[in-house]
């Protein structure tokens, strides 16, 4: 009797790790966020890597992974990623050192969906982006970010542009997080 029960809750559990769970805007402009209040070397892993840069890119329509000038962008865009982390930690130490980032906590998160097409982007701004349900979505599409923070007495606006969504979560491209104080 033992043995089957421990079958059934480890049957169970591996069930629940199974469950396909899809990341949402919210949750990636957080992790995103967070990694300001504990580590910003962990924003490596919200970056793509090459293989799923690849995946993106084949998305769009790439399909010669041997081109010279294609090799060169997947090698920079992965390059870029390190400056931008170092640039992280230049908006906390420098640029932002007013601002109170232990204590500070997100008021809100805003995004508008943006579908690349030749010419004119297709975009869906905030609210109507909310009421968009990105699992059925058959077209790429990008997002533009924006978490709303404050601390005791400041507010800013972190900016995340061309996050792209792959392997059922979102990454960040080639852009690092903007900050801007807003005016109270």
């Amino acid at each position: 009797m033992f043995k089957q029960k421990t079958i059934i809750l480890i049957l169970c559990l591996i069930g629940i790790s199974c469950q396909e769970k899809n990341q949402t805007i919210e949750e990636f402009g957080n992790s995103v966020f967070l990694t300001y209040k504990t580590d910003v070397t962990e924003q490596k892993e919200l970056y793509l890597n090459k293989s799923e840069l690849k995946k993106v890119l084949r998305k769009y329509g790439q399909t010669d992974f041997n081109n010279d000038r294609i090799k060169e962008h997947i090698d920079f865009t992965i390059e870029k990623q390190e400056e931008h982390i170092d640039l992280a930690k230049y908006d906390i130490e420098i640029a932002f050192n007013e601002f109170k980032w232990n204590s500070s906590k997100i008021d809100s998160v805003t995004y508008d969906i943006i579908f690349p097409k030749p010419g004119k982007d297709s975009i869906i701004t905030w609210p109507n982006s909310k009421i968009l349900e990105l699992n059925n979505l058959k077209e790429n599409f990008v997002a533009r970010i924006n978490v709303f923070v404050s601390d005791d007495d400041k507010k800013i606006r972190m900016e995340l542009q061309s996050v792209v969504y792959v392997n059922k979560e979102f990454k960040l491209y080639d852009n690092r997080p903007k900050f801007e104080y807003l005016n109270e």
